[in-house]
């Protein structure tokens, strides 16, 4: 029984199922009633810890969620790299013109879910400010080359907050939750194109911008300014952001991870639970930079 339970794991992992430990003590009560009516098999959690022992598996955190691919991403993918590799050979781009940017959510105040604490105890509280469930977006970008651009912060507010934010990013306020097309519009004539074109009255040269299908990116008025500032949209086909949006593959956790850091440690080093905007604000561009 133990073998084939062990075997219906191993399918299960390969299609990238879950499986829990009641699922195992379901299966194998299942598979004993079906070879044995009459029998008391109850599956007990000591079996169950002593079958993963034998078998070599053990419980684990997820690390992604993905969603099941469709058979076209092949064949949506190898037509993206298709268009970036003509258009940069077209027009002749260095990597430095090749900008891959994405919108990324983080918490105002991100509390650690693990803590160490005296064995026997009860509760486990962690003092918050109240402002865990308060979400900004961040704007990241970078080139082929790999130099970076700044994050730019969005709160869900009217007002920009009334702070000394350092000057490695930029923050600005929006009543979304998302940012629209005014949102991206402003990013790119303030943020892309100083970059692209640091001296001016200088003829501007092509670039491209690599974007998720996000509408927002896909508006009439964003393939106007597009065209207007010279710029090539390369949009990632719907469906392959986890195979081939770099930022989303190994930046974005990395960043993430980075500020949640970066905040812990000043707010232990300032004895302090209050996560202001500052606070927030300038823990982004260390983990960045």
């Amino acid at each position: 029984m133990e073998e084939a339970l062990a075997k219906y794991v191993c399918e299960q992992r390969s299609r990238g199922l879950a499986v829990s430990v009641n699922d195992i003590r379901e299966w194998s009560r299942k598979y004993m009633r079906r070879h044995d009516p009459h029998t008391r098999w109850q599956g007990s959690n000591r079996w169950s810890q002593r079958f993963r022992k034998r078998w070599g598996f053990t419980l684990r955190c997820r690390t992604k969620v993905g969603q099941k691919l469709s058979p076209e991403c092949a064949a949506d993918c190898e037509g993206f790299w298709k268009f970036v590799r003509i258009n940069r050979a077209r027009h002749q781009m260095d990597l430095r013109r090749i900008i891959n940017a994405d919108q990324t959510p983080l918490f105002v105040e991100m509390p650690a879910g693990r803590t160490l604490e005296q064995k026997g105890s009860r509760s486990v509280p962690v003092k918050t400010a109240g402002y865990e469930k308060q979400r900004l977006t961040v704007m990241l970008a970078c080139t082929a080359s790999g130099d970076k651009l700044r994050p730019w912060v969005w709160f869900k507010r009217k007002t920009i907050p009334e702070c000394e934010c350092p000057s490695g990013v930029e923050v600005q306020a929006q009543e979304n939750d998302w940012m629209d097309e005014a949102a991206v519009k402003n990013w790119l004539e303030k943020e892309v194109l100083p970059f692209l074109n640091p001296k001016r009255g200088v003829p501007a040269r092509r670039a491209m911008l690599v974007l998720d299908s996000y509408r927002g990116h896909l508006t009439d008025g964003m393939k106007h300014a597009y065209r207007t500032h010279c710029i090539i949209p390369a949009i990632i086909p719907a469906g392959c952001t986890p195979l081939i949006q770099p930022l989303d593959v190994s930046i974005n956790r990395c960043f993430k991870a980075g500020v949640r850091d970066a905040m812990q440690s000043g707010l232990q080093s300032t004895a302090s639970t209050y996560a202001r905007p500052k606070e927030t604000c300038a823990a982004h561009p260390t983990p960045w930079y």
